[in-house]
């Protein structure tokens, strides 16, 4: 009895929740409990009502938002949360593998208490007035949550979407809770713009950086690379400048990557 007892209690708390209660899927399509990394323990150290993410690519960023706004859904009333994809196949994609499936793989009792209705495509509705939502935009109502994934990329991409974003999403969730995170895309548009100004202090938005030697899956047998000179001046300057001292098989992975993906690893030098 004192265990449930002590579950209940914990139920209350917001973080115990996010590290206990979800399940998710790993890249190799297996289901795991969804613990948080070190990148998005970091975040949730240390977020607010507004912040902006730039990060390098597979940190899990988008993952955390979904789980953050499928939890609040569920636990408080009258709540909207609102997730903005790049594309619709994206917005898909997200819904199914970081909403959906998290909430078909919660404990029965949760889901039997907050049975959910899907009326349209990227939607999740509960009797209790709160909802979850993806789609490409979210200019109608109030929101309590707003999430925006890879803005940087519709910024470059699609700077008429991203103009739809800043004046019709940004006022529906007015001083709410508002997040937008991306890998770096360029030096022009909002998400560079809003960047600069985080970097420097200003608002409205907290600055949150997450380098690509956070991510633990990327490593590589440090046996079968050979670095270079180029390597090894850059692995230099991380140690000396960012104080990081990489682990051989961290190096490995980096060096592969850009032999892979040339030019556009300059991306992933987050």
């Amino acid at each position: 009895m004192t265990g449930m007892n002590d579950t209940f209690e914990a139920m209350h708390d917001p973080r115990w929740r996010l590290e206990n209660l979800y399940t998710i899927q790993n890249k190799q399509g297996n289901r795991v409990p969804f613990k948080p990394n070190a990148a998005q323990n970091a975040y949730l150290d240390g977020c607010t009502h507004s912040d902006l993410i730039l990060k390098a690519r597979q940190l899990g960023m988008t993952t955390l938002m979904c789980i953050i706004g499928l939890d609040e859904a569920l636990f408080k009333e009258d709540w909207r949360v609102a997730i903005i994809a790049h594309t619709l196949n994206d917005a898909t994609e997200i819904f199914e593998t970081k909403v959906k499936f998290p909430y078909d793989n919660l404990p029965e009792a949760i889901r039997n208490a907050r049975p959910a209705k899907q009326d349209r495509a990227g939607l999740l509705r509960f009797d209790h007035g709160s909802s979850i939502r993806v789609a490409t935009s979210a200019r109608s109502g109030t929101l309590q949550r707003l999430h925006i994934s890879e803005f940087g990329k519709i910024c470059s991409v699609s700077p008429n979407k991203a103009r739809e974003i800043v004046t019709g999403s940004f006022p529906a969730v007015g001083k709410n809770t508002k997040t937008i995170e991306s890998t770096a895309e360029g030096q022009e548009g909002y998400f560079y713009q809003f960047s600069e100004e985080a970097q420097r202090g200003e608002p409205p938005f907290k600055f949150f950086f997450f380098a690509w030697w956070m991510a633990p899956q990327n490593t590589y047998a440090s046996d079968l690379t050979r670095l270079s000179k180029a390597h090894d001046e850059y692995f230099k300057d991380l140690e000396i400048d960012e104080k990081i001292t990489l682990t051989a098989e961290k190096k490995s992975w980096w060096a592969n990557q850009e032999h892979v993906l040339g030019t556009d690893m300059k991306r992933a030098k987050l």
